[in-house]
């Protein structure tokens, strides 16, 4: 679609085009420094590094986060060590979807509840492991006459 021709939606493009690359070049720095250097108090917060400012927001974020839904190790804390309470918690906080194979993951088990039966074995089989307990998994087709 080509930009429109309307004079407000150019200007508005053009001043857009200009904001980008003062903030690109370090222009509100260059502006800050000239200010302090002129005796002028700068306003606002001192700048941060990016990196820190990145860290400690990713930090607010992680501390809303309900670690349940994406950490084996938050639901090992919450359930316990006990194989069984684990085996109940995927039974009844997750729920079988029909399709071959591992699809998700245990990560991808926990963030949605939803899996086929690899999926939540090996979610399973992941807690035990969290927990410390040894465990491997295991997969056979039975003849039918055995499955009966």
């Amino acid at each position: 679609m080509p930009p429109s021709p309307d004079p407000t939606a150019r200007l508005a493009r053009f001043l857009f085009i200009v904001v980008m690359a003062i903030a690109w070049t370090g222009g509100t720095d260059r502006l800050r420094a000239q200010a302090v250097a002129a005796g002028h108090a700068a306003t606002g917060p001192e700048p941060t590094d990016p990196a820190v400012a990145a860290r400690d927001a990713a930090a607010a974020v992680r501390a809303k986060l309900n670690a349940e839904t994406f950490d084996v190790t938050a639901v090992v804390r919450r359930v316990g060590r006990e194989p069984d309470a684990m085996f109940g918690w995927v039974r009844d906080q997750t729920f079988w979807v029909p399709y071959r194979g591992v699809l998700r993951g245990p990560e991808g088990v926990l963030m949605d509840r939803l899996g086929s039966s690899a999926d939540r074995a090996s979610l399973l089989a992941a807690l035990l492991v969290a927990a410390g307990v040894p465990c491997r998994l295991a997969r056979a087709e039975l003849p039918q006459a055995v499955a009966e």
